[in-house]
């Protein structure tokens, strides 16, 4: 308890009165949720009040209390997302696709649903997914909060926790089964496998790169019954995509240029030539070594397009369904290396 001068609507004059704070009840959405409400006593009268702001604090507290019984973000979480891409709140609203003051209304009374809420988690995951929605978003984003954001991007790819989020998506890789390739997920290994690609190959996107791995895993597969990253595979409209694989570029340590692409909305990712990686060869067996030599000499002058029809011809591709994973009992024959 602290005392603060106020005015007093008992006295009807400022003098000094005692903040008081107390565990406090709400229903909100059929559930009675615990909270703590802030109000004033009249250190004459005894007699307690709330100003009008005091009342909003309390109740955005209750919110808060329910949201985070329920999973959902808190308003002060909503806002350190919102901050850590130096975004106001109707310009978050608008790369989200929310109506502009809806943010707003989350940050200070309203309660958002499962759908607004997931929006704003993956937001923050997925730093390729930023990029993604900030130019579908267009003109509607001022040039200087494009600039920003791009800004927060390549900081936070310097620091993001990529291991984590690699290694989640593909937790039953651990297993060694045969969507993983028999093989155990290893960040090391998919650090260095970016880092021997790009040593050579000049303009390395992500469309390439996702290739790249594929076939490395999957001749891998074929010459010597494992994969090499341990990474799951899943059919996509543009091939064989890792699981995860948009956190490949927030890996800390790599070149990774970050550029607006307006013909189809969509950011352009790719990891600069950088001859001088420290690449880390004995992660590798000498057999996974000359599996990597022999991917990246079969692609080293292909377009990303070209490999990608490439792609599309092989039997592990054909015979999956779209989004499924693809077993790499499918790898055993692989077109590109016959």
């Amino acid at each position: 308890m602290r005392e603060e001068v106020v005015f007093c609507p008992f006295c009807e004059i400022e003098h000094t009165v005692n903040l008081v704070e107390t565990p406090a009840q709400n229903e909100i959405k059929g559930q009675l949720i615990n909270y703590v409400a802030n109000f004033f006593v009249c250190s004459e009268t005894g007699e307690s009040f709330a100003t009008g702001g005091m009342i909003d604090v309390s109740l955005l507290a209750a919110r808060d209390a329910y949201r985070a019984k329920n999973d959902l973000l808190t308003s002060s979480q909503i806002k350190e997302i919102r901050n850590k891409f130096s975004l106001t709140q109707d310009e978050f609203s608008i790369i989200l696709g929310f109506g502009e003051k809806q943010i707003a209304r989350y940050e200070t009374k309203h309660i958002q649903d499962i759908v607004h809420n997931d929006a704003m988690v993956s937001f923050e995951q997925s730093l390729y997914g930023v990029m993604q929605k900030l130019w579908r978003a267009g003109n509607k984003i001022k040039k200087t909060t494009q600039d920003k954001v791009i800004e927060a991007v390549n900081l936070l790819i310097s620091q993001n926790q990529a291991e984590n989020c690699l290694k989640n998506i593909n937790a039953t890789s651990s297993e060694k089964n045969i969507l993983s390739g028999k093989t155990a997920f290893c960040f090391n290994r998919i650090k260095n496998m970016i880092k021997f690609f790009a040593k050579d190959i000049d303009d390395m996107g992500i469309t390439k790169t996702n290739k790249l791995f594929f076939y490395s895993d999957a001749l891998s597969y074929q010459k010597f019954g494992k994969a090499i990253s341990g990474l799951q595979y899943v059919k996509d409209t543009h091939g064989a995509v890792p699981k995860g694989y948009t956190h490949l570029t927030e890996i800390k340590g790599l070149d990774v240029l970050v550029e607006p692409n307006r013909d189809n909305t969509q950011p352009t990712f790719t990891f600069t030539k950088n001859p001088g990686y420290d690449f880390e060869a004995s992660l590798f067996s000498k057999g996974e070594l000359e599996v990597l030599e022999l991917v990246k000499n079969k692609f080293l002058n292909t377009s990303a397009t070209k490999t990608s029809a490439i792609m599309h011809e092989e039997e592990a591709y054909l015979k999956t369904k779209d989004l499924d994973t693809i077993s790499f009992d499918l790898c055993k024959n692989l077109k590109a290396f016959k």
